[in-house]
């Protein structure tokens, strides 16, 4: 969906631009407060990251979120007020956390409001002069916005891995893209029919697929009859991800094997123990 990942570079553009700005701050904390064993290995790798070649790359972007134009006194009487528009700002973090509340799984629950956290505490930076940062930032703040930090980087970075194993797929023919009617991006597999599929399972099944070549345990053959099944969301191969989460991967032979046999594309045997313990 490109405008999840437009959301997605905007975000992180956003709590790059507060690092920078808070990099005075971030280069004098005291980071032994922060209950670490290892504060200076924390400053340095801070350090490391406020002289990255990441923010120098990123400083022609920035202008993309302008944070001097948010909450500004308008002279139109029809438009909100800019402490108005500051409650209700404040209102939507607060009904998202609230919202975060209603998640039934813990770690979920934990993520969420982590992130939240971080991308609030980068925006509070952003609105503040420079020299409040240090008085109106917490340690439970500034550890939520380092590792928001590093959660966005990382998805960014998988996003570029999925791209990756989905070209390979349109290449040996297994999948193929159709725009719909309403700009939206289906994945349709090779036999003409729309996949029916829930996105988010079939992202964590080409992410066990891609970990699974990444140590060996597939060929390249296997890797593109479990990338076919995934194209036709394969309810065997969708459901087995969805029971066993990470543990599907001992099964991924198996299931290529299987596949390789109805297509008569040849795939070795896979061995006893075969996949991750």
């Amino acid at each position: 969906d490109g405008e999840r990942l437009r959301n997605l570079h905007f975000a992180f553009v956003v709590l790059l631009r507060a690092v920078q700005k808070a990099s005075t701050f971030l280069q004098s904390y005291d980071y032994s407060r922060l209950g670490t064993e290892d504060a200076e290995r924390t400053r340095a790798l801070v350090e490391r990251l406020l002289e990255s070649c990441i923010l120098q790359s990123c400083s022609s972007v920035f202008s993309a979120f302008d944070e001097r134009q948010l909450f500004q006194p308008s002279q139109q009487p029809h438009v909100h007020t800019w402490w108005s528009l500051k409650r209700q700002f404040k209102g939507v973090f607060h009904n998202i956390s609230s919202i975060l509340d209603c998640v039934s799984c813990q770690k979920c629950r934990l993520h969420g409001k982590l992130q939240l956290l971080g991308v609030g505490t980068a925006l509070k930076w952003l609105l503040l002069p420079p020299d409040l940062i240090a008085s109106a930032t917490s340690h439970e703040e500034l550890v939520a916005l380092i590792n928001t930090l590093s959660k966005f980087s990382r998805a960014i970075a998988w996003t570029r891995k999925l791209k990756s194993s989905l070209d390979r797929a349109e290449a040996a023919g297994l999948v193929r893209h159709v725009r719909g009617s309403t700009g939206s991006t289906r994945t349709s597999g090779t036999n003409g029919g729309t996949a029916g599929f829930d996105a988010a399972l079939v992202d964590r099944a080409v992410a066990l697929i891609m970990k699974a070549v990444a140590a060996g345990e597939l060929d390249p053959s296997a890797e593109q009859q479990l990338l076919r099944l995934v194209a036709l969301a394969d309810p065997a191969l969708l459901s087995i991800v969805r029971h066993y989460g990470d543990g599907a991967r001992r099964h991924l032979p198996l299931l290529a094997h299987t596949a390789s046999a109805a297509t008569g594309v040849g795939v070795p045997s896979p061995s006893p123990g075969s996949g991750e313990p």
